[in-house]
C-alpha cells in the first residue's frame, strides 16, 4: 500500500471514530486487521514465532496503515514486546491546549482502542493470541507518542 493510501486511510479513520459508537470501535479495528493480514500474506508461509510475528505487524502492517515502519521494538522483562511509536499519525493533528481538553482525550482513547485492536486481531489472524495495552505521555507533551504493550502466545499453547 502506498503513502497516498495511508493518507487516505488515516483521513477515514478520523472520519470515522468521530461517529462510532465505542462498542464499534474494536470490531471495526479487527475487520481492518484481518483484511489487512490476509492482503500482507497472500502466498506467504505461516510465521513460525512470536517475534517474527510481531516484527511482521510492526514493518509490514504498520507501514501499509501509515506509510512507516514503527520507531522501536523491544522486549520487556516479562517476555512482552514493547512497541513504540513516537509519532502515530493518527493522533498527530493533537496538540498544544487542544490536546489537553475532554473531547481530545475521547478522540485519543479510541485511537489507541481501534490500533490496540489491530494489533490483536493482526496477530490472531498470524496465528497468536495476544494481549495488547498501551501507555502515552502527556498529550501536551508529544500527542503522537504511544508505547502498545504485547503479550503474546501462539493460538496452539
Amino acid at each position: 500500500m502506498s503513502t497516498v493510501s495511508a493518507v487516505s486511510m488515516h483521513h477515514l479513520v478520523i472520519a470515522a471514530l468521530q461517529e462510532l459508537p465505542s462498542d464499534v470501535i474494536e470490531d471495526v479495528g479487527a475487520t481492518i486487521a484481518c483484511r489487512m493480514i490476509e492482503r500482507l500474506t497472500l502466498g506467504q508461509t505461516r510465521l513460525p514465532t512470536h517475534l517474527d510475528a510481531v516484527k511482521f505487524i510492526c514493518r509490514d502492517l504498520w507501514t501499509a496503515m501509515f506509510g512507516r515502519q514503527v520507531t522501536e521494538l523491544k522486549t520487556d522483562r516479562f517476555s512482552g514486546y514493547l512497541v513504540l511509536d513516537q509519532d502515530l499519525p493518527w493522533l498527530n493533528n493533537l496538540s498544544g491546549a487542544a490536546a489537553e481538553c475532554q473531547e481530545a482525550n475521547k478522540y485519543a482513547a479510541r485511537v489507541l482502542r481501534l490500533t490496540g485492536a489491530m494489533i490483536t486481531a493482526g496477530l490472531a489472524q498470524l496465528g497468536f493470541s495476544a494481549v495488547v495495552t498501551w501507555q502515552r505521555p502527556a498529550m501536551r507533551a508529544a500527542p503522537g507518542k504511544v508505547v502498545f504493550t504485547l503479550n503474546v502466545r501462539s493460538t496452539d499453547d
